[in-house]
């Protein structure tokens, strides 16, 4: 798995927390549009309370992990919602919009308040659009994100068609999905960088394979990702 999280924080342990600090428990992605990446190219997954420095934001770089993929159980999905409206809305604010940023989703009325209609899509639209997609070239520093919320397996969106989207360097993937189908595209992708919500032993095996397991139990809107090798626990933005 690649170490292409760009982290702004100081280094040192990870101390496991059962419970959402309260600065965290209403996080707004206006708070995370505050602090600017650091170079073209990132969006914010969410951030970390520290006690010296208070809310510590974690950000992802769209070169250096050209495919995520998120899960969390099926019963807590919908904290997968604002992880990725997260991703999307940051990306597309931030680095003076110099992100383009897609969303393909079976429910485009969850997202008409947070993107432009024009950029929402259908998987159907997707399959559509996926040849203009595959040609497309970057305009100077320009980059794309496509965000795919509950990806399915019935949808036809392959592991053949992910990699090859991400193989354009001006193409980058943010992917949520279910823990059955996200054990399933993890071992196809072995490439993709995995976002962990709260899972049973059995699926973050499945999901994470040799990566050792996240011990703790993750509170809703709680996600946990790999960074040198130590698991980084933070919150996403639960106010949109």
């Amino acid at each position: 798995m690649n170490t292409s999280l760009a982290i702004t924080r100081n280094s040192g342990l990870l101390v496991p927390r059962q419970a959402v600090s309260p600065a965290l428990q209403q996080l707004s992605v206006e708070v995370l549009l505050k602090i600017r990446p650091a170079r073209p190219g990132s969006y914010y997954l969410g951030a970390e309370f520290n006690q010296t420095k208070g809310l510590v934001p974690v950000m992802c770089s769209t070169a250096r992990s050209p495919i995520v993929l998120a899960t969390a159980e099926y019963d807590g999905a919908d904290s997968l919602l604002p992880l990725a409206k997260t991703a999307a809305i940051t990306a597309s604010k931030l680095d003076d919009n110099r992100m383009a940023v897609l969303v393909v989703t079976p429910s485009p009325e969850s997202w008409m308040y947070s993107i432009s209609h024009q950029n929402i899509l259908l998987p159907v639209q997707f399959h559509q659009l996926l040849p203009r997609l595959q040609a497309w070239q970057p305009d100077g520093e320009r980059h794309g994100l496509i965000v795919i919320e509950d990806i399915r397996q019935e949808w036809g969106i392959t592991p053949e068609i992910l990699l090859a989207l991400a193989a354009n360097p001006g193409i980058s993937l943010f992917i949520t999905t279910f823990p059955e189908y996200a054990s399933s595209l993890a071992h196809s992708i072995q490439s993709a960088r995995i976002i962990i919500g709260n899972l049973t032993r059995k699926h973050a095996a499945c999901v994470l394979g040799s990566t050792p397991l996240l011990e703790q139990q993750l509170s809703y809107g709680q996600f946990a990702v790999r960074h040198q090798s130590r698991w980084l626990t933070f919150s996403t933005a639960t106010q949109l």
